[in-house]
């Protein structure tokens, strides 16, 4: 890598952290409305920005390199077909089930299911996700970025271990989300 190679990533890594923390600053995380800020980005965001999130937040290296790779070989398109069925999944749930959740004021999935059955549906519900996306999804994110960042390091006589490049990529993403909230994030 090149100088300008490094002051151009360096540059549009501080832009992106600019914009998201000043977005979200003046947000109160305390108080009666502090999770609908924090979590909810104060109800502020507009559709066309929710919508670019929930694609943003679905994209990460499991599409770049695994579904590129499966398609390359002999499966071919058909791995895309999950994110086709999830498009039309969202557009469903949108016209379906969203005016069922804003009359009622659910802002998750595990909250209409406690709503709709008990609060055991929602406990199994969260625990399983939790393991799912912590266990198996977020796994492989972490250590495809961190061989990114390993990779990058070394360009800079940097020997960081694998180990300690996924705890860096892991606490700079908590403090980010930790420090701005879903605003910062969208």
């Amino acid at each position: 890598m090149g100088i300008i190679d490094i002051i151009v990533f360096v540059a549009f890594v501080a832009a992106v952290l600019f914009v998201g923390l000043y977005k979200s600053k003046g947000e109160d995380t305390r108080g009666e409305t502090g999770a609908a800020d924090y979590f909810l980005a104060g109800r502020g965001l507009t559709w066309w920005l929710i919508g670019f999130s929930l694609i943003a937040a679905n994209i990460s290296a499991e599409q770049f390199v695994g579904m590129s790779g499966q398609g390359a070989g002999l499966y071919g398109l058909s791995v895309s077909s999950w994110e086709w069925i999830a498009a039309i999944t969202l557009v469903v749930v949108a016209f379906a089930l969203l005016p069922y959740f804003l009359r009622s004021g659910i802002t998750t999935i595990p909250e209409f299911l406690e709503l709709r059955y008990n609060h055991w549906a929602r406990l199994i519900m969260t625990l399983s996700m939790m393991l799912i996306l912590i266990g198996v999804s977020l796994i492989g994110v972490i250590y495809a970025g961190a061989l990114t960042l390993k990779q990058l390091m070394f360009e800079f006589d940097v020997n960081l271990p694998l180990a300690g490049c996924c705890w860096a990529l892991g606490a700079m993403a908590a403090i980010y989300v930790a420090v701005g909230g879903l605003k910062a994030c969208a």
